[in-house]
């Protein structure tokens, strides 16, 4: 009608998790997008209070603040009125933060709302996952062809929380959301506090091995010693220097890959690695090392942040390096956590198939493959 004024549709996203990177980070980035979120968990306890108090605070280690409001949580997708939605928002954005062995929990959720929201618009799906190319994962185990699936780095640490029946979030200031620009399409809407990069897997592969993987090592190796990352540089005088000792080595076989295998200048790698160094000490975050361990089977798979790196450890003949990550893998399959599934799945399996087997079953790895890291000795560490 002439002179109608025409009111384009604000677009939303449905996310499924409302845990701490859900909260504490993407509904953040979603906001400062103009993105509406609608939020999807399946604990009851949470989105009733979610829907009951309609706000949540995230408060940073900067002593800042942020109100987050104007969302909406529901228990099953099957209460979710999509019709209804439609006709407010235009929802081009389906995303995750529950964790990558939770993705066939989802899968026809997925799937149905794919079928009921690609006829309407381009929908964008976007795992954002501790894992390698997690979306295009997600993207195979759904076999859809119709959406744009985008690969996302997401860093940020969120530490666990003790306050109970709170949906407040105390996290760092910091975070880093990588996502991958061949991939990008038709996501022009997504650009605020997002990096979108034409190579992603030397971004990602840095982050996995400079943050995850150390993170990962230094919760084994120090498990005894630690109950809270920070209180590592807090140890006795000797402890610390071998703490600094392990960590000179560390850093200086993922220099030579990072090197060889991405290009990533000595400055660019030393200037990430300082950086990362004083969050993962920070002592106002507070980061537990059982968070750290958690979910070892994962971990342990061929490209993951241990085995990926090993390879390339043994391929620049980094021998020193190897005698670090090898040890890590045996404190794996060695060290439970009985608050963690997946540790005492580990201890299950180490107790009847062996290590070997079990070894082979998370890793996919050869069986020769597998004897030769275990077998492996060294007296010095």
């Amino acid at each position: 009608m002439s002179g109608e004024k025409f009111e384009m549709k604000k677009i939303a996203a449905i996310h499924f998790g409302a845990g701490n990177i859900g909260r504490g980070l993407i509904a953040s980035v979603y906001k400062k997008n103009n993105i509406f979120p609608i939020f999807i968990d399946t604990d009851k306890k949470l989105i009733k209070t979610m829907q009951e108090e309609q706000k949540y605070i995230i408060s940073y280690d900067d002593n800042t603040n942020e109100i987050i409001e104007d969302f909406l949580a529901f228990d099953s997708v099957k209460k979710v009125n999509l019709d209804f939605l439609q006709d407010k928002y235009e929802i081009r954005l389906i995303s995750t933060s529950i964790g990558t062995q939770n993705f066939n929990n989802i899968k026809n959720d997925l799937l149905f709302l794919v079928r009921k929201l690609s006829t309407k618009n381009n929908i964008n799906i976007i795992a954002f996952e501790n894992e390698f190319r997690a979306s295009s994962k997600l993207k195979n185990i759904l076999n859809d062809k119709e959406s744009n699936y985008i690969d996302a780095l997401v860093d940020r640490i969120v530490p666990i929380s003790n306050k109970k029946n709170s949906l407040n979030i105390f996290t760092e200031k910091y975070f880093e959301i990588i996502l991958d620009k061949t991939q990008k399409q038709k996501c022009v809407f997504l650009n605020k506090d997002i990096i979108w990069v034409d190579k992603f897997d030397p971004f990602l592969f840095r982050k996995f091995w400079i943050i995850n993987s150390t993170h990962l090592l230094l919760g084994y190796l120090f498990k005894e010693e630690a109950s809270y990352l920070f209180e590592i540089i807090e140890m006795s005088n000797s402890k610390y220097e071998e703490v600094q000792n392990l960590l000179d080595i560390w850093f200086k076989g993922i220099k030579i890959v990072l090197k060889n295998e991405f290009n990533f200048s000595e400055k660019e790698i030393e200037d990430y690695i300082n950086k990362n160094m004083k969050r993962i000490f920070n002592k106002k975050i507070k980061d537990e090392m059982k968070r750290i361990r958690r979910d070892p089977i994962k971990k342990l798979k061929k490209d993951e942040r241990v085995f990926s790196l090993y390879f390339l450890f043994k391929k620049y003949s980094l021998v020193d390096n190897l005698e670090i990550i090898i040890k890590l893998i045996n404190k794996m399959l060695e060290n439970f956590d009985v608050e963690d599934e997946q540790s005492m799945q580990i201890k299950v399996d180490v107790e009847k198939l062996g290590k070997t087997k079990a070894l082979i079953s998370y890793s996919s790895l050869q069986e020769k493959e597998v004897e030769e890291i275990l077998n492996f000795k060294n007296d010095t560490i």
